[in-house]
């Protein structure tokens, strides 16, 4: 069973973010959430919140069965590029002229499963 979570046009630079998100790929839940508790980077923030929210969604999707969130892993977590058409501004510069600023945004896409348990 897979929990997912998207979150879209996220404020932060993309490459800011994927600073962040592959600092916590391939770990366990637990792990993920308390690292980027730790870490002081503006994108820590929005990626734990999606990291949460796609725990909770596996777990209100798993209905009677228990899942518990130390049983939960990180299968792929993803910083995409999202528009910057409406975030656009002017810096005047020498001479009359003017610079666009574009405030990036970003797209996360996060997807956490259930640990398979190997039987021996």
């Amino acid at each position: 069973m897979e929990g997912k979570c998207v979150s879209r046009f996220v404020r932060i630079s993309p490459a800011k973010a994927r600073r962040v998100a592959n600092l916590v790929k391939d770990k366990d839940v637990i792990t993920a959430i308390a690292m980027l508790e730790q870490i002081p980077n503006s994108a820590a923030n929005p990626i734990r919140k999606a990291i949460k929210s796609a725990v909770s969604n596996i777990i209100s999707q798993a209905g009677e069965i228990k899942v518990k969130e130390e049983d939960i892993i990180l299968i792929s977590i993803k910083v995409d590029t999202g528009s910057f058409k409406f975030m656009k501004r002017l810096r005047p510069r020498a001479m009359g002229r003017a610079d666009v600023i574009k405030h990036r945004t970003s797209h996360i896409s996060v997807i956490v499963a259930e640990k398979e348990e190997k039987e021996a």
